[in-house]
C-alpha cells in the first residue's frame, strides 16, 4: 500500500489565504485613497498660490513646503514630495511672474532641505532600498571613504561637505566657498580621477597647487587636518594621476607626511629599479624624515657610480675651482651618499671637494649640486 506524503490543503488554509488577500487589497485601496486625498489637498494649495491675496499666496507656499518635507499618516515623505514638486512644476509655466517666482522658490527650498535631510540621515552600511539620489550619495561617499577613511570622523566631514554641495552636487562651489582644508578634501577626496592622467592639464594643475599650497597638515591635530592628511597620503600612495616618484616625494615633504615619505622610498628602492635620480632623491628624503634604514642604504650606495640626470638649465659649476667657470658638477649616487654621511657626522662636504652644494628648502640640498667637478670640454 502506497501512502501519499503530499501535504493537503484544508478549508481553513483556504480561508487564511483569502483573508490575507483581502487585507492586502484593502490596504492598497486605503493607500490609494490617501494619495488621492493628498493630491487634492496639494492641488488646492497650488490654486491658492495664484490667489489675489498676498497672505493666501504666502501661506499656501509655506504649506506646500512643509507638506513636502514632513511625514504624514499613510503617505510617505517621498510620495508627498513627489506630489508637491509635480504640481509646482506646472505653476512654473504660469502667465503670472509672481506665481512663477513663488513656485521656483518653493521648489528650491524643498530640494535643498530634502537634500539636507537625506545627507543627515545617511549611513554607509544601510542596506535598505535606495532611490536614485541615495545611490548618488553612496557613490560620492565611496570615493571619499577610499581616500579619507570610513570612520565617524570622516563621515561627519563628508556630510558637511555634501550639504554644502547642494542637491546638484556642485563640488566646485564648495571648493570656492569653504576654507583651504575643505577645498582639498573636495578636490582630492571626491573629485579626483581614478585613471592615470599624468600629462593632462588637471593633473598638472593639482600637482602645482599641492606644491604651492599653504596647508601644511603635518601629523594633524584637528579632525579636518587629519582628514586632509589622509587624502594627501592616499593620493600620493595610490597615485591616480600617474605622478613620478620625485613629484610625490616632493609633495609629501612639503606637507610633512613622514610616513608617506618612508613608504614611497621603501617601495622605490626595494625592487632595485629606481633610476640614479630617484635613488638619490630617496636618500635625501629619508634623511629629511630621519628614516631608521638610512644608514644601511647609504652604505650600499657608496659604490653606486651612476650619474644623476641633470635637467637643462640646472647644471652647477664648481666654486673656488681653478678651472671655474668651465668646471661642471657631475653628480653621482655615491656623491649623495657620501654627502649625507658627512652631514650626519657634522663634516662640511664643501671642504672635501663638493664645493657647489646649494641648500634646498624641500630636499635639504639640490641633488644636481652634490658632486665633484669635471672640466667641461668644448
Amino acid at each position: 500500500m502506497v501512502v501519499s506524503t503530499a501535504s493537503s490543503v484544508t478549508p481553513d488554509d483556504h480561508w487564511v489565504m483569502d483573508h490575507q488577500t483581502r487585507v492586502t487589497l484593502d490596504s492598497d485601496n486605503v493607500h490609494q485613497a490617501m494619495l488621492q486625498t493628498a493630491n487634492e489637498r496639494v492641488r488646492r494649495w497650488c490654486e491658492e498660490i495664484e490667489s489675489e491675496s498676498s497672505f493666501s499666496r504666502r501661506s499656501a507656499s509655506e504649506y506646500l513646503v512643509q507638506y513636502a518635507l514632513l511625514p504624514h499618516d499613510k503617505v510617505s515623505v517621498s510620495e508627498s514630495r513627489h506630489l508637491v514638486l509635480g504640481h509646482l512644476r506646472g505653476l512654473r509655466t504660469s502667465m503670472s511672474l509672481e506665481t512663477r517666482t513663488m513656485a521656483v522658490r518653493a521648489t528650491q527650498r524643498i530640494l535643498i532641505e530634502s537634500h539636507r535631510q537625506e545627507v543627515a540621515a545617511f549611513e554607509p552600511k544601510d542596506d535598505l532600498a535606495r532611490s536614485r539620489r541615495e545611490y548618488e550619495l553612496v557613490d560620492h561617499w565611496d570615493r571619499f571613504a577610499k581616500r579619507a577613511g570610513e570612520d565617524r570622523e570622516a563621515l561627519a566631514c563628508f556630510r558637511s561637505l555634501a550639504m554644502s554641495a547642494g542637491p546638484e552636487w556642485n563640488w566646485a562651489q564648495v571648493r570656492h566657498r569653504r576654507g583651504t582644508e575643505e577645498a582639498w578634501l573636495c578636490r582630492l577626496g571626491i573629485e579626483t580621477s581614478d585613471c592615470e592622467i599624468r600629462h593632462s592639464k588637471l593633473s598638472q594643475s593639482i600637482r602645482g597647487e599641492l606644491r604651492r599650497s599653504p596647508v601644511s597638515v603635518g601629523d594633524g591635530c584637528t579632525p579636518i587636518e587629519r582628514l586632509v592628511g589622509r587624502v594627501i597620503d592616499a593620493t600620493l600612495l595610490q597615485n591616480p594621476y600617474g605622478w613620478s616618484v620625485e613629484s610625490r616625494l616632493e609633495i609629501a615633504l612639503i606637507h610633512g607626511r613622514r610616513s608617506t615619505v618612508r613608504s614611497l622610498c621603501e617601495s622605490s628602492l626595494r625592487l632595485g629599479h629606481a633610476t640614479a635620480r630617484e635613488t638619490s632623491l630617496c636618500l635625501l628624503a629619508m634623511d629629511r624624515v630621519n628614516d631608521h634604514e638610512l644608514d644601511v642604504r647609504l652604505e650600499r650606495s657608496l659604490d653606486d657610480r651612476r650619474v644623476i640626470t641633470v635637467r637643462a638649465g640646472e647644471a652647477h659649476f664648481g666654486v673656488r675651482d681653478r678651472h671655474w667657470p668651465q668646471s661642471i658638477v657631475v653628480p653621482r649616487v655615491q656623491n649623495v651618499a657620501q654627502y649625507l654621511i658627512w652631514k650626519r657626522e657634522g663634516i662640511d662636504a664643501r671642504e672635501h671637494g663638493m664645493t657647489a652644494i646649494q641648500a634646498d628648502p624641500v630636499w635639504g640640498a639640490k641633488v644636481e649640486s652634490i658632486g665633484r667637478c669635471d672640466v667641461a670640454t668644448r
